[in-house]
């Protein structure tokens, strides 16, 4: 965790977010979110790092099928025993905070619905921390729960560890750290969700005015 009073983006610049509310819209997705996640990002040859990684994660099986296989340049970094033992067994363990060894040369940070567990203090040391590791034109990878979306009202309930992220806000707060965003929605189902429960789910949240898709996803490019 981050020191509050040495940590103090999130307000000192609060204006400059505010500012630029109007400014950015999100990218709304329709086609099916594999589909278009598929289509949109490629791994193959790329050096990565999986920030919340978990054992086999979605993003590290997408990795390996880009690669044919191969895991040579796959990274990951977890808090949770079983997955970093998972990690340094296979050799995948990279000390997110500490180690900087590739200062500088991972071509793609991926943070997959991990960051809504983290404070405003350990988003700044996250983000600030990532720009680091990442060489110029990297991309920084965000994802977590649409809260503007009914589906997510249980994510909420049954998880203390989860904190409500900002759409609009937080992509312009992570531009502050030098890096150009593009802000989507996508995921019009919910994997763990019948036919009956996802077709409900659409056209609830239609009916009442919001956007059916339950991800938000950042793409931020490191300036160079």
């Amino acid at each position: 965790m981050g020191n509050p009073k040495d940590s103090l983006m999130a307000y000192t610049h609060w204006r400059r977010v505010w500012s630029r509310r109007r400014e950015v819209k999100p990218k709304v997705v329709w086609t099916p979110y594999s589909k278009w996640y598929n289509k949109k990002f490629n791994f193959k040859g790329k050096l990565v790092l999986d920030f919340g990684s978990g054992i086999e994660s979605n993003f590290f099986l997408k990795y390996v099928k880009d690669n044919d296989g191969s895991v040579e340049k796959y990274k990951g970094y977890d808090i949770d025993e079983e997955t970093k033992k998972w990690l340094m067994e296979k050799g995948f363990y990279y000390d997110f905070y500490h180690d900087d060894t590739f200062l500088g040369a991972f071509d793609i940070i991926n943070c997959s619905q991990t960051y809504e567990h983290l404070n405003l203090y350990e988003r700044e040391r996250f983000i600030r921390r990532s720009y680091e590791l990442l060489k110029p034109g990297g991309l920084l990878l965000i994802d977590f729960p649409h809260i503007a979306n009914l589906n997510i009202i249980e994510f909420f309930r049954s998880d203390r560890t989860h904190i409500p992220v900002s759409r609009e806000d937080e992509a312009i707060y992570i531009e502050l750290f030098g890096f150009k965003c593009e802000l989507y929605l996508a995921g019009l189902t919910m994997p763990y969700k019948s036919r009956i429960q996802n077709a409900w789910n659409f056209l609830r949240n239609l009916l009442l005015g919001y956007y059916p898709q339950w991800i938000t996803i950042v793409v931020a490019k490191k300036e160079s």
